[in-house]
């Protein structure tokens, strides 16, 4: 399977090819980040996953889709005359949350592929 079925087979699954230009640039950019931070010229295709993990999550919040969906909103109620906007704060924190283990276990995955820097 391809890089680019890979991501968008993962949830909620992408149909179609009209987004495959947004995330082959997300692909690319996940790619130039790893090689970045692992001082690699190569990718072993064990962090294809890894890669599809990290462009849907940002095609997703770009999207508003998944747990960045619109229901999702930060924003609870908003009055008008009397000026009162009320924020969903759990699902921020939720989401903040959320962001932050994906962050983490991505870069889990990624130091058992970090190459020394040589001087």
């Amino acid at each position: 399977m391809e890089l680019i079925d890979l991501i968008k087979n993962l949830p909620p699954i992408i149909d179609g090819t009209d987004k495959d230009a947004t995330l082959i640039l997300l692909m690319e950019e996940a790619i130039q980040t790893i090689l970045i931070y692992c001082n690699r010229s190569d990718v072993p295709e064990d962090l294809n996953f890894v890669i599809a993990r990290m462009v849907r999550l940002q095609f997703d919040k770009a999207m508003g889709l998944g747990d960045f969906a619109t229901d999702n909103a930060a924003v609870g109620s908003i009055s008008e005359a009397g000026r009162t906007v009320s924020f969903n704060n759990k699902t921020m924190e939720a989401a903040l949350k959320e962001l932050m283990e994906n962050q983490i276990t991505t870069k889990r995955l990624l130091n058992r592929f970090k190459k020394p820097y040589k001087l």
